[in-house]
């Protein structure tokens, strides 16, 4: 049985860095034995208001396609912006939209910041939040840093290092499905 991935871009904010690293991730993906899904959260936030996934309104009332496509998701790579030392507020707001469906779900971050630590205060800041959601945390991590040097105009990677890097990543996430 192939295993279904779903990349999300954690952030709505346009022209950024995480989007040139989801399609990379995804580009690479697509390669392999996986079905692969790309996603954002602006496909799936329309405003910013938390709705939890009880009461009404919530996903357990309301049918919603981030519902849907949780449920037939077995791994997520989130690649998440660092905006002010931790993750973007439209990712969390997803998030909360659901809460039992992610227990035992597989998940692996991609970190993207500025300077040489690339994204790790974003990922201390979302591991706890994982946690708290039952995913099944990956040992995997992928810190990328947000240089615009690092890809063309065309999305492609221009820089070799990076490129092997999301491989050497893509294919341990792949690897490590099911577990």
């Amino acid at each position: 049985m192939t295993s279904r991935l779903t990349i999300v871009t954690g952030t709505a904010r346009q022209d950024n860095h995480s989007q040139q690293v989801a399609q990379a991730l995804y580009g690479t993906a697509s390669g392999c034995d996986v079905t692969a899904t790309l996603t954002s959260v602006k496909d799936h936030i329309q405003k910013a208001e938390t709705i939890p996934p009880w009461g009404s309104g919530g996903a357990d009332t309301v049918p919603t396609t981030w519902k849907q496509l949780v449920a037939d998701t077995d791994t997520f790579i989130f690649v998440l912006p660092e905006y002010n030392h931790s993750y973007p507020g439209e990712w969390k707001i997803l998030m909360d939209s659901l809460y039992a469906e992610y227990a035992g779900k597989k998940v692996y971050i991609a970190a993207v910041g500025g300077g040489q630590f690339a994204g790790a205060r974003v990922m201390e800041h979302v591991l706890p939040v994982l946690v708290n959601f039952k995913f099944v945390i990956g040992n995997e991590r992928l810190h990328v840093t947000a240089d615009a040097g690092n890809f063309a105009a065309d999305g492609s990677i221009t820089d070799q290092a990076l490129a092997n890097r999301i491989t050497t990543f893509v294919q341990a996430v792949v690897a490590g499905q099911g577990v």
